[in-house]
């Protein structure tokens, strides 16, 4: 992973994913706020899905289900809200519609920690469960998302775009998944990931049932078609892990690599950036 996740404690604490703690979705600049993220109460109204027949494909190439996770491209545009407490309106999205919506201010981290110019992005990053998109992502992407969720605005220095999945699929196998519980039975963190195909049925991408206290968040999961025709459509800067498919899961890692940025020249570098968040959070 990217530096930037080592130099200031940026912290992902893995609620649901298939690769451990390094697939998890609540994103703080320090462990105290990452506690108190994980300590948020939300409403358990999710749209659950048993083996819908949504529109889209069943099957990926070759004739199987093939289920992919973002995956962060190596010195790809980063881009996190300016509050520390609005880290906690992208961790508790819970797979429902947000009727109230409020835009938080975004800021983009175009360089990297010695000055030099990250990759544009057309999906610029913040982490596996939110998706970001740029205009170009946006126009692209739309007709072939809407279905599964809604676009909402996003505030910065050009306008950017949420995608929030709100078609949740029941399809995780409890039984043939490797899975760490709490005491009371709910899952902490999935190992291992083993899916329900017949579940999933024609949902092109979802999220998996979340816990009512928010404290388990979920990767967004895409199947094959998604993920090929983002590449198709030429958009750049994002990357997607193989997490399942229903024969033998070996290793794949399909990457759109971005495209080099000119120079900037900036007096706001990375680390006063990360400052500026820490004086805002009392740290």
């Amino acid at each position: 992973m990217e530096s930037i996740a080592r130099h200031r404690r940026v912290i992902y604490s893995d609620m649901l994913g298939a690769g451990g703690p390094q697939n998890g979705c609540i994103v703080s600049i320090d462990a105290s706020v990452s506690a108190a993220c994980s300590k948020i109460r939300c409403e358990a109204a999710v749209r659950s899905v048993r083996g819908a027949s949504l529109p889209g494909s069943v099957r990926g190439s070759g004739g199987r289900v093939k289920i992919y996770v973002p995956s962060v491209v190596e010195g790809q545009e980063w881009v996190l809200p300016e509050q520390t407490d609005d880290y906690r309106l992208f961790a508790t999205l819970g797979g429902r519609s947000q009727k109230r919506w409020r835009s938080p201010r975004m800021k983009f981290l175009h360089e990297q920690e010695d000055g030099t110019s990250r990759l544009y992005s057309d999906f610029p990053w913040l982490g596996e469960h939110v998706l970001i998109l740029r205009a170009t992502a946006l126009k692209s992407l739309r007709p072939i998302l809407e279905r599964y969720g809604e676009f909402l605005s996003l505030r910065g220095d050009e306008p950017i775009w949420l995608f929030n999945v709100t078609t949740v699929v029941d399809a995780l196998d409890e039984e043939r998944s490797r899975i760490v519980r709490f005491d009371d039975g709910g899952i902490m963190t999935i190992e291992n990931l083993v899916l329900r195909a017949e579940a999933i049925g024609g949902a092109e991408i979802f999220k998996l049932p979340e816990r009512a206290d928010g404290v388990r968040v979920s990767n967004i999961y895409l199947q094959d078609t998604i993920v090929r025709q983002i590449g198709e459509l030429g958009l750049k800067g994002i990357a997607f892990e193989l997490v399942w498919n229903d024969e033998t899961v070996g290793r794949d890692r399909i990457e759109y690599r971005g495209v080099e940025r000119a120079p900037v020249s900036s007096a706001n570098s990375l680390r006063s950036f990360w400052a500026g968040l820490r004086r805002k959070a009392g740290l």
